[in-house]
């Protein structure tokens, strides 16, 4: 791909061409990610210990928070000085990154492993379910060095234009994943432990991969052990960059622990399950939109530069149909046959008599997601990150999290529902504000050019 073809290529073939290989890589990481709810959903006590895995959930999620902060927002920086022909600039801030990331490493792990259970605890975590969690933390917490390093420098991977082998460090991970979970889940009988093993190696290999590239004669920068010394200007400029995505995993992580919270409260371990079982397959419906978008980030940044606001405007319909149009299917699909989708997870009677309405209130709000997705995705590549990251806090933050506690209240009769009901609620909500918000945003910076 050349940006030749970004500027005058026809649209669809461009934008399919580069969606597909990052829908690829999504695929490859929702597999990575819940291929050990499927394995432990099988097993004869799978409810606590799916709801076990859903309460530690909020936790891997704040340690993806600290990886996207010191991390993530290093692989721009190093684009531009390559760019530049500053080699020895951009090899500092990924030496600098590499730094951070692990000695972030070595303090979560530490912090983890010693205050397992209170942290949990402070998560709602109690009785079996925080024996189940405390057991899966405490080797999984094992492999935050991995997960930092495997995540947190693959962008310096893709920034160079490896996609195929920043996917690749990722798809081997997952693939040995797929291959130990069941000997160590069902062959060796170590149940969450187990899991959490097999992803820890599995991190582990994805990791070496990683370090593996960045050091051979293939990369145009390479690990400088001269360079790692932490420097705080450097630091602070790839904090800069990282705290939109380190933000955003932030309020996952509170979005997951209080909807365990409520529905730990009015329907025990059942509905935590259920909740665990209802991320995977939202996780599973979300990896259209995000290659979809992924695809038409770099078509909409150039052109958008260029001034071709026709191409601009074209490319954007293109990004709210894919994306809307998968989005509406899927609900669709929920709708009509949830137990089907259930049944991947778990062959447990009491969540597939129970799982449906809950699925079904869940996942209402699907039907539009797909145009707020697109919205707040076009604000960054129109280099408006500012009403992109707005939006994710108004969603989850300022609707989301309240309505989880005050629906409950409003309807006590079905307590369960109503806390599934703030999702579509916020769902509805944030995309009509973010509709009239993006309508006068497109007026202004796209319609009033040619």
């Amino acid at each position: 791909m050349n940006t030749t073809q970004l500027g005058t290529g026809d649209i669809r073939r461009t934008f399919f061409s580069l969606a597909a290989p990052a829908i690829l890589a999504q695929v490859v990481t929702v597999i990575y990610n819940m291929v050990d709810r499927i394995f432990i959903g099988q097993l004869p006590n799978s409810r606590a210990m799916m709801a076990a895995i859903g309460f530690v959930a909020p936790i891997t999620l704040l340690i993806t928070a600290f990886t996207a902060l010191l991390g993530n927002g290093g692989a721009p920086l190093c684009a531009i000085c390559l760019g530049r022909g500053e080699r020895d600039e951009a090899e500092h801030i990924m030496s600098n990154s590499f730094s951070a990331l692990s000695l972030s490493s070595v303090v979560i792990t530490a912090v983890c492993f010693f205050f397992c259970e209170p942290i949990l605890q402070a998560f709602h975590a109690e009785g079996q379910l925080l024996e189940y969690a405390s057991a899966y933390l405490r080797v999984y917490i094992w492999g935050t060095f991995f997960a930092q390093i495997s995540v947190g420098l693959n962008p310096y991977i893709n920034t160079q234009g490896y996609a195929r082998t920043g996917m690749a460090t990722v798809a081997a991970g997952a693939g040995l994943n797929l291959i130990l979970d069941p000997i160590m889940i069902y062959g060796l009988h170590m149940g969450v432990v187990g899991a959490a093993l097999a992803t820890v190696l599995s991190q582990g290999l994805s990791a070496f991969l990683v370090l593996w590239f960045l050091n051979s004669d293939r990369s145009g920068m390479r690990l400088r052990l001269c360079y790692m010394l932490p420097q705080w200007s450097i630091l602070r400029q790839i904090m800069s960059l990282g705290i939109s995505p380190f933000i955003m995993k932030l309020t996952e992580s509170l979005l997951s622990s209080s909807f365990n919270a409520q529905l730990l409260a009015y329907g025990g371990n059942l509905a935590v399950s259920v909740m665990t079982v209802m991320n995977s397959i939202w996780q599973m419906a979300q990896l259209m939109t995000h290659g979809f978008t992924e695809g038409a980030q770099p078509i909409l940044g150039y052109n958008y530069g260029a001034k071709q606001m026709d191409r601009v405007r074209s490319v954007f319909r293109l990004e709210l149909a894919t994306c809307w149009g998968w989005t509406f299917l899927c609900a669709v699909a929920i709708m009509a046959a949830p137990g089907v989708f259930l049944r991947i997870f778990t062959p447990d009677p009491e969540v597939l008599s129970t799982g449906p309405t809950m699925l079904r209130v869940y996942f209402l709000g699907m039907f539009c997601y797909g145009a707020f997705n697109a919205c707040q995705q076009t604000y960054i590549a129109l280099g408006n990150a500012k009403s992109s990251l707005f939006f994710a806090v108004f969603r989850k933050v300022l609707l989301l999290i309240p309505l989880i506690y005050l629906l409950p209240r409003l309807f006590p009769s079905h307590p369960i529902l109503a806390v599934l009901a703030a999702e579509p609620v916020a769902d509805i909500t944030a995309t009509v504000v973010n509709g009239l918000w993006f309508s006068r945003f497109y007026k202004k910076k796209l319609s009033s050019q040619p």
